[in-house]
């Protein structure tokens, strides 16, 4: 029984004024969904204690949904409008079908953005990012979607056209090489814990120095230190190197490896007086290697001490500063000298002088902290060395050579 045929018969006005009464009607729907119905479903799902009915207040998945919704409802609306023929009718339910199968598929990537959304408020979110995988899914549902589409609107199985996907199947991988290295290269770096969002890494090929904001199907994005984004391909990250510093955060260690240039011409062997002097100073208390080694132990048979100028038990100035150096740092409370390595080391002298090299690890691991701890033990290392004789190697300059 169709009550715009019974009333109006089934004439032009009739058709268009029914035809004008589905329309009104669908914009009325459309309105309410979204301005009355939706937004208190959102609401209910703000007060609930579930997350994952969160998804309900995200605004793109309620407009594509009250789009599907109006469309569902002009679709099945074609009967009651009189007077269209059976082409007009066909051309309406298969138009209206296009319409609804378009606005579900966005209705459905909305979802599965939104999904990721509540999941990425998750702790285990940053261990286990879910975004490539929901993305591989949005494209085969775009693609599904597409050929749904076109199906209803030529009026053929959507498997007639899948089966065709097979001839095109290398045109599809040249023009989705990247999409598929990438999906690839996510579930490596999934499966191997590699990269995480928040991680610090470096990729200097694409000049990446900073953290880890986003990680997608396609792509992977760093926030430089510079507040600049680096955009780096996901298949990148397993074909070429990158340094992670996520073990340095875990640790709650960051490494010092600092060297300072001795002059040579300045390392000379320690003088008795000097050798007692610097072995009862407090610093080197604990750490007294610097004492010099009975002399009837260490020199020749029956040779003077003060003539053996070649004995090689005999300590020099860049000793007491090496002992120095130990003992204070030791001292400080930022270094983790008990349970993290601990060193000063002589390098291989150069022609940059004797390399002195402090090596040792601080507490902290915020930048700013960390270059502090790292100044001040360098700074005092370099102030230092005039108590020792000792002299920094300097490249010659004009200022110098006229003084």
């Amino acid at each position: 029984m169709n009550l715009f045929e019974d009333w109006m018969g089934t004439g032009l006005a009739a058709t268009s004024v029914a035809t004008a009464t589905v329309l009104t009607a669908a914009v009325l729907l459309l309105v309410v969904l979204r301005r009355v119905l939706l937004p208190w479903l959102a609401r209910v799902a703000r007060l609930t204690v579930f997350r994952w009915d969160d998804v309900l207040v995200d605004r793109r998945f309620q407009r594509w949904l009250a789009l599907l919704l109006s469309a569902v409802f002009v679709h099945l609306a074609a009967p009651v409008v009189p007077g269209l023929n059976d082409f007009w009718t066909e051309f309406w339910v298969r138009v209206t079908a296009a319409f609804a199968i378009f606005f579900g598929t966005l209705a459905t990537n909305s979802l599965l953005m939104a999904f990721n959304t509540v999941y990425e408020t998750l702790p285990v979110s940053r261990e286990r990012p879910i975004k490539g995988y929901l993305q591989v899914v949005w494209i085969f549902v775009y693609i599904f979607g597409d050929i749904w589409v076109l199906a209803v609107l030529v009026d053929q199985s959507p498997w007639y056209f899948l089966s065709g996907l097979g001839a095109a199947a290398a045109v599809l991988l040249l023009l989705y090489r990247e999409t598929i290295l990438s999906f690839a290269a996510s579930i490596h770096l999934a499966q191997n814990d590699m990269l995480r969002v928040g991680d610090w890494i470096e990729m200097p090929l694409f000049g990446a120095d900073g953290t880890v904001i986003d990680m997608a199907l396609a792509t992977v994005k760093v926030q430089n230190w510079d507040k600049t984004i680096t955009t780096i391909p996901t298949h990148k990250l397993t074909s070429e190197s990158f340094k992670n510093w996520r073990g340095m955060k875990e640790a709650g260690n960051r490494r010092i490896k600092r060297s300072i240039n001795l002059d040579i011409s300045t390392i000379r062997f320690l003088t008795d007086e000097e050798t007692e002097r610097y072995s009862r100073s407090e610093p080197l208390v604990d750490h007294s290697t610097v004492k010099r080694e009975d002399p009837l132990k260490t020199t020749a048979a029956g040779a003077a001490p003060e003539l053996v100028t070649g004995n090689a038990h005999r300590p020099t100035n860049v000793d007491a500063l090496h002992d120095y150096l130990i003992a204070h740092l030791k001292r400080n409370p930022d270094l983790a000298t008990d349970t993290m390595p601990f060193l000063v080391r002589q390098l291989s002298p150069g022609p940059h002088g004797l390399p002195l090299e402090i090596y040792a690890f601080s507490n902290e691991t915020r930048w700013e902290k960390y270059e502090a701890i790292q100044d001040s033990i360098v700074g005092h290392a370099l102030a230092v060395l005039p108590q020792f004789d000792l002299r920094a190697f300097q490249e010659s300059t004009d200022s110098t050579m006229h003084r």
